[in-house]
């Protein structure tokens, strides 16, 4: 319905009507004589959240950028909130695609739709951004910030549409423990411990460990298995926290994650959405993870400093039957293994309440990824089999440096004006080899140096009742094409450079009835240039230059706490994102970025009684997706219905959830491999389980 025209305008007008209406009511309550409420009246507000999206802590309400917040009593009590895919469908304009049992991407308005084997990172853990497709999985998370909108200028590559911010809990200074276990359908289970409390006077300890398994969803018919997709997962974190005095805090967090299962998740869904597959292998998807990351903070009386070091080992492992049929065509064999080490020092102001507030900080980054891949070709043709087999192996090593800074100023009372900059040199060298035809290889080195300024000003029209408007410029990192397997194609692009957006915004955030409801909005604009799309030449896949597009949306998140321990929750997101240009693919320019729902709209409520029972309950309906870029592969409309009822003590808990109860069968990733073959991935049918928990 957003084909012919932006609807910009019109949610411009929409999110002034909003905001209008917001208002009045303060106005017209400001202008009566209320009587004083009665001393043992009891109040009901909404709890203030704090968030670190600008790498300070500060209200959510006063910063301006969209995002949505789910604190660690929120996932606790919400239906579907055991992995960050689960939780997208209450943001709005946040998607994912899923390629195995563990790596999901995310995109952002749109920003992310266009994919390739080259992995953007854009989720930040404490601080640190991990290179890894496992980290799918709310492990004993104390906050997560969806942000939408380019976060360049504070956290560089990768991040032109948002990024997920998501924190971990600390150690606490008493003496606590949990054990949870939970089983569901498809023989799901998972096992949770965390003991967390003080070493001395000036140390705190947490550690927490997580068994996962399940036997899948998808039963291949060709070989008679019922667990093609099955998985495990082993995670764990320590985290310990030393104040030596009263100025200094430093943490170190160990995190460690190890899975391996099938890859048989892939099926044919040319005839429609199907829980069958006929794949001949099923293949195998293995990854793990082990990562340091060490923060120090000091106070001095002119700013706080931040030192915070980052160590990751991260190896993904996958064989995919990629035609996702009972016929030996193509079959995948890949596997890639990062090093990364950072470093990123920062100074604050110390006083986030005073007229002027700064930030300057310093980043570095060396990092080493091995690629190989593995590619088997069995293609009938008019004159038989067309057997080829392409395999190739490379290194890229990443060299980068940052500076970095942001400052506002409260020009009046009531409004401030934000900016900042981030400048970055990132070398890049790339070393390639054929494994077949040993006198191929290719050596290469090149280097960017993006410039990503942000500026924003906001106005607080009444109390608690701002707007803001802001604009960004945001990048994702220049690439080369390390899992080519053919080196005429690679020779032909061997290298993209980085794509470059500018986001345009215009948000409303209010609180409004005495902090019972809080509602923010926003809309955007979105231009690309330079996008990085993975297009066709001389009958081979490249990846390129060769787009430009246009991203319009409205998005909104409202919470009710209508009475004590009665929460409504509701959002809404509608997006138009279109090609303007892609180069050797005609057919796609003008249609819709794929992997991104045209709408979503949804609602819920979550309800704790004195007595220890709670509820919850959220509907969600996601709008149109395409999964190719000439949208010839159609998600249609489609709506999740998850719900939660339990009971919790003092010291135990028991809960029954199920998820997707429509049970809705929708496709999360496809792609067209030939005619009548089109290999896709499935979101989960409707499932139940039970949880219980006991506290310590």
């Amino acid at each position: 319905m957003f084909a012919t025209q932006s609807p910009l305008p019109r949610l411009m007008i929409m999110i002034t009507a909003i905001i209008i209406f917001s208002f009045a009511p303060q106005y017209s309550l400001a202008e009566e004589t209320a009587p004083p409420p009665k001393t043992s009246e009891k109040s009901i507000r909404l709890a203030p959240v704090t968030v670190s999206a600008n790498k300070v802590k500060e209200d959510a309400q006063k910063t301006p950028v969209s995002m949505t917040v789910f604190e660690a009593g929120t996932i606790d009590d919400l239906p579907n909130s055991d992995s960050i895919e689960g939780l997208t469908q209450l943001v709005p304009n946040v998607g994912f695609q899923s390629i195995g049992s563990h790596y999901n991407e995310f995109n952002y308005r749109g920003i992310g739709g266009v994919t390739t084997m080259s992995k953007t990172w854009n989720i930040s853990v404490d601080g640190l951004t991990l290179p890894y497709v496992g980290l799918d999985t709310l492990f004993d998370t104390e906050r997560i910030e969806f942000l939408r909108g380019g976060q360049g200028a504070l956290y560089g590559r990768n991040t032109p549409g948002g990024m997920i911010n998501l924190v971990t809990k600390d150690p606490t200074p008493q003496l606590e423990s949990e054990l949870q276990a939970s089983y569901g359908s498809f023989n799901t289970m998972k096992y949770f411990g965390e003991v967390s409390g003080p070493i001395t006077d000036k140390t705190e300890s947490r550690l927490a460990l997580q068994y996962a398994h399940t036997d899948g969803f998808i039963d291949n018919t060709f070989l008679d298995n019922d667990r093609a997709d099955e998985d495990e997962q082993f995670t764990g974190r320590f985290k310990i926290i030393h104040r030596p005095s009263d100025d200094t805090t430093i943490k170190l967090s160990l995190f460690g994650d190890t899975y391996n299962g099938k890859n048989g998740g892939w099926v044919n869904v040319a005839g429609g959405p199907t829980l069958d597959s006929t794949s001949n292998d099923l293949g195998k998807d293995d990854g793990y993870l082990g990562s340091l990351n060490m923060q120090v903070e000091h106070t001095f009386d002119f700013a706080t400093l931040t030192s915070i070091t980052g160590y990751s080992r991260s190896n993904y492992s996958i064989v995919n039957d990629m035609d996702a049929t009972s016929a030996n065509i193509f079959l995948l064999d890949y596997k890639d293994d990062f090093s990364t080490l950072t470093e990123e020092i920062r100074l604050a102001s110390p006083d986030q309440d005073a007229r002027f507030r700064w930030l300057a900080g310093l980043f570095f980054l060396y990092e080493n990824t091995d690629y190989d891949t593995d590619m088997l070709y069995n293609i009938p043709t008019a004159f038989g089999i067309y057997s080829s087999e392409g395999h190739s192996k490379s290194t890229i090593n990443t060299t980068s440096g940052a500076i970095f800074g942001r400052a506002s100023y409260d020009i009046l009372p009531r409004l401030t004006a934000t900016a900042g900059l981030r400048v970055d040199v990132e070398q890049r060298t790339f070393d390639w080899d054929d494994q077949i035809n040993t006198n191929n290889s290719l050596e290469k080195t090149k280097t960017w140096t993006p410039v990503l300024p942000n500026a924003s000003l906001t106005y607080e029209v009444v109390d608690n009742h701002r707007i803001y408007a802001s604009v960004s410029r945001g990048y994702r990192s220049g690439d080369f094409t390390a899992n080519e397997i053919d080196y005429a194609t690679l020779e032909e692009g061997y290298v993209v450079n980085p794509e470059y957006t500018w986001t345009y915004e215009l948000g409303y955030k209010s609180t409004l009835f005495d902090n019972r409801v809080r509602f923010n909005a926003a809309v955007f604009h979105i231009d690309w240039t330079d996008m990085q799309v993975a297009t066709v030449s001389n009958g081979l896949q490249i990846r390129q230059n060769a787009g430009e597009a246009h991203s319009d949306g409205f998005e909104a998140n409202l919470n009710w706490l209508v009475l004590e321990g009665l929460e409504l929750f509701a959002q809404g997101g509608f997006l138009n994102a279109e090609f303007d240009e892609y180069e050797n693919n005609a057919n796609a320019e003008g249609k819709h970025i794929p992997n991104s729902n045209e709408f979503s709209i949804g609602a819920g409520v979550i309800y704790s009684h004195a007595s220890g029972l709670f509820a919850s309950f959220d509907a969600t309906r996601l709008g149109t997706k395409y999964l190719d870029s000439e949208n010839e592969i159609k998600q249609a409309p489609y709506t999740m219905l998850n719900a939660k009822v339990g009971y919790k003590a003092e010291d135990w808990s028991l809960s029954l959830y199920g998820r997707n109860l429509g049970d809705e069968r929708y496709i999360v990733r496809a792609f067209e491999a030939m005619p009548g073959m089109r290999p896709g991935y499935m979101g989960a049918p409707m499932n139940f389980g039970v949880e219980v928990s006991a506290y310590f």
